[in-house]
C-alpha cells in the first residue's frame, strides 16, 4: 500500500513543475488510473483522487476494504499509509484546476455542498461507492467483451457433438517433472503464468516464450507436492523445451526430467461441472490395472479440468503406465476435434515461435497473468497488450479440405494463377493468417483454429457470400468461421 500511495506522491509532486506538459493532464491521470487497477488495493486509492474526496480519510477507507477482501494493513505500514493520504489532500484540488485551465473554464466545478459539510464534520464516514465523481471522469469499462462478432460469423451451423463419457489414451502429450525446492518459482521466473500462488487445487495454462515474446512451447502446470511441478505438453517439442529450459537452471534448486515414460496422459469427456484449470488427486488404486500393478505404481492420479468443447466437460488425466480411467473407449479423433473445438490451441513443431500469447487467444483463457514478475519475453508480450493494437487473433473454422498445422491462410480476393503450363496454380496474394491446429474427422469433417489478421476476418464478415478465406497455395480448402466458444477479454 505504501508503494501505490509514493507513487501518486510521485504524480503530486511532477504536476507543478515546469517540465510537466500540462495538455497531457488527463492521459497522465488516466494512464495512473489504469496502472492503480492494476495493483491490489491501488484502485481504491486513485478512486478517491477521482473523486474528489477527503484525501485524510483515505487510511481508514482503504483499510476497511482491504480487510473487508480478506487482506490486511500492517502497523508498521499504517501509520506512513495515513501520512501519505493526508499530503495528498490538495492534489485532486490541482487536477480540477489544471484541467479547468486548460479548457478555458474560469473555475473548476465546486463540490457538492454535501461534501464540503462533512469535512467540517465528524461524522461517520461515507461509503466508497457513494464518493461523487469529478467534473471530467471518464469510467473505465472493467466487463469481459468479445472481441469476436460472433453474430456475424459465416457459418452458423451447429457444431459437432460427442458422446458424454469416455478417455483416450494421448501419445501425443508428454510429461515434465520439476522438483526441488526452487520448482514453483524456476517455472514461475520462464513462463507466462504465475507458478508461485499456485495451490495444489488448481492448474495453469502457460506458455514459454523466446526472448521476442514468439511462443516455443505451450503447457499445463500442476503441483503435486511442496516441491513438484508436472508440466503437459506436446510430444514433439518437449526434448527442446526440456533443453531449453535446463540452459536457465544454474544454481536454481530444481531438476527438470522426462517421465512420459512413468505417467500416461489421457483425454476424458466427462459429466463433471468444475470450473477450467481446476486439479484434483486421485486413487489409482481404483482405476483398471490396478490389482495387477498396484504393488509397483505411484499411489495418486490427478485431473484437470480443460475448457469445454461443443458443450461437453473435459479433463486431462495422469494415470501411472499400466492404469487407466474407468470409463468407456473414446476415439482420438473425438479428443483431437474437442481441442480444436475448445478455442486453445496448443503450440506445435509446425508453428514454432509464430506467434505470440495473444495471437492465440491466451490471455482471454488464463494463459498469461500480466501481474507477475518478469519472464523471457515478458516485455513484448505486455507491450502487444498494453501499448499497442492486437492485429491478429485465433479463430475457429471449419474446412473444405483437410488441412494441417503451419499451412498459410489467403484471403481470396487476389486471382490464383498458374505461372506456367503445366505447374500447379499459386496464389499470388499476401498471406493474412496460418493454421494454429487441426483436426480431421471422420464424421465431422475437418475443422481448425487459424491465426488471422483482424481486418481480415473483419473484411470477409462485411463481403457476406462473397468473402472467402483459403488455405495454401492453390486455394483448394476453403474456410468458414464460426464463433469461439468463449469471449475475448478487451480489459485485462
Amino acid at each position: 500500500m505504501f508503494q501505490v500511495v509514493r507513487f501518486v506522491q510521485g504524480l503530486a509532486n511532477l504536476w507543478p513543475s515546469p517540465a510537466f506538459h500540462q495538455g497531457d493532464a488527463a492521459q497522465v491521470f488516466f494512464a495512473a488510473h489504469q496502472f492503480l487497477q492494476q495493483v491490489p488495493g491501488g484502485g481504491v486509492v486513485v478512486d478517491f483522487i477521482a473523486a474528489g474526496s477527503d484525501l485524510a480519510r483515505l487510511a481508514t477507507e482503504l483499510e476497511e476494504v482491504i480487510e473487508g477482501a480478506g487482506g490486511h494493513i500492517d502497523a508498521s505500514r499504517d501509520s506512513a499509509l495515513r501520512d501519505g493520504a493526508h499530503r495528498l489532500t490538495g492534489f485532486d484540488r490541482q487536477i480540477h484546476a489544471r484541467l479547468a485551465q486548460r479548457q478555458g473554464l474560469r473555475q473548476p466545478p465546486s463540490r457538492r455542498a454535501g461534501d464540503q459539510q462533512h469535512q467540517h464534520q465528524g461524522g461517520a464516514h461515507k461509503p466508497l461507492h457513494a464518493a461523487p465523481k469529478p467534473w471530467f471522469h471518464k469510467p473505465i469499462l472493467l466487463e469481459i467483451q468479445s472481441g469476436h462478432d460472433n453474430g456475424r460469423m459465416t457459418d452458423h451451423t451447429a457444431l459437432p457433438s460427442f458422446a458424454a463419457l469416455g478417455a483416450s489414451p494421448l501419445p501425443h502429450l508428454g510429461v515434465i517433472r520439476a522438483t526441488g525446492p526452487d520448482a514453483a518459482s524456476f517455472l514461475h521466473n520462464q513462463l507466462t503464468q504465475d507458478f508461485l500462488l499456485l495451490d495444489a487445487h488448481h492448474a495453469r495454462l502457460a506458455a514459454f516464450c523466446n526472448a521476442k515474446g514468439r511462443m516455443q512451447a505451450s503447457m499445463v502446470g500442476f503441483k503435486t507436492g511442496p516441491e513438484e511441478v508436472l508440466l503437459v505438453m506436446r510430444q514433439d517439442l518437449l526434448a527442446q523445451t526440456l533443453k531449453r529450459l535446463s540452459m536457465f537452471v544454474l544454481r536454481a534448486k530444481v531438476k527438470l526430467s522426462d517421465v512420459s515414460a512413468e505417467l500416461g496422459v489421457w483425454g476424458v469427456f466427462e459429466n463433471a461441472t468444475d470450473p477450467p484449470w481446476t486439479c484434483r488427486a486421485m486413487e489409482a488404486a481404483g482405476a483398471l490395472g490396478a490389482t495387477a500393478n498396484n504393488s509397483a505404481a505411484p499411489a495418486q492420479a490427478w485431473s484437470v479440468k480443460l475448457y469445454p468443447a461443443s458443450g461437453v466437460s473435459r479433463s486431462l488425466q495422469l494415470w501411472p503406465v499400466g492404469f487407466a480411467p474407468k470409463l468407456p473407449a473414446l476415439a482420438l479423433e473425438d479428443w483431437l476435434l474437442g481441442e480444436v473445438l475448445s478455442g486453445i490451441a496448443d503450440v506445435q513443431v509446425a508453428c514454432f515461435e509464430a506467434f505470440v500469447p495473444q495471437m492465440l487467444n491466451y490471455e482471454s483463457v488464463d494463459g498469461v497473468n500480466f501481474k507477475k514478475g518478469c519472464y523471457p519475453g515478458q516485455e513484448v508480450v505486455a507491450r502487444s497488450q498494453f501499448r499497442g493494437t492486437l492485429k491478429r487473433r485465433a479463430y475457429l473454422v471449419s474446412s473444405s479440405l483437410p488441412v494441417q498445422a503451419g499451412q498459410e491462410v489467403f484471403d481470396g480476393v487476389s486471382p490464383v494463377t498458374s505461372p506456367a503450363e503445366g505447374e500447379p496454380a499459386v496464389n499470388t496474394s499476401q498471406p493474412v493468417g496460418q493454421v494454429a491446429q487441426a483436426a480431421h474427422h471422420s464424421v465431422h469433417g475437418d475443422w481448425a483454429l487459424v491465426c488471422l489478421q483482424t481486418s481480415a476476418a473483419d473484411a470477409t464478415l462485411q463481403a457476406g457470400a462473397e468473402g472467402v478465406l483459403t488455405v495454401g497455395s492453390d486455394g483448394a480448402a476453403v474456410l468458414s468461421l464460426h464463433p469461439l466458444p468463449y469471449a475475448l477479454r478487451e480489459d485485462i
